[in-house]
């Protein structure tokens, strides 16, 4: 949510071959059950056709349990389509939230600095 318009930033990128596409989508804020649908939605407009998608948490300021329920649905959705998912985290919060709610492995997360 940023700070101004109390919404959650949401940018996703497409790039990567015709025949191996891939995606990303970044999310900034609060990544809460107010934020969850447009998520959701954004989530749903992918191509089925990709390959990869990532999730870029790293700018992420909240993580609440419909973030993380909407995350598993994601996977769940890629699974479908044989595509694979990476969430990436960056700050020591958004590892303990992975790690404790079981998902650390589940949803690919990698860490970066």
């Amino acid at each position: 949510m940023s700070e101004s318009s109390g919404r959650l930033d949401l940018e996703i990128r497409l790039h990567g071959d015709l025949d191996s596409p891939e995606a990303e989508m970044r999310v900034i804020g609060e990544f809460d059950r107010l934020q969850v649908a447009r998520f959701d939605s954004a989530g749903e407009a992918l191509s089925r056709s990709l390959d990869r998608l990532t999730v870029d948490l790293t700018r992420t300021t909240i993580i609440d349990s419909a973030a993380l329920g909407s995350l598993i649905r994601l996977r769940h959705a890629l699974d479908r389509i044989d595509c694979r998912l990476r969430v990436v985290v960056s700050e020591p919060f958004q590892v303990t939230v992975m790690k404790v709610g079981g998902l650390y492995d589940f949803l690919g997360v990698s860490e970066t600095e």
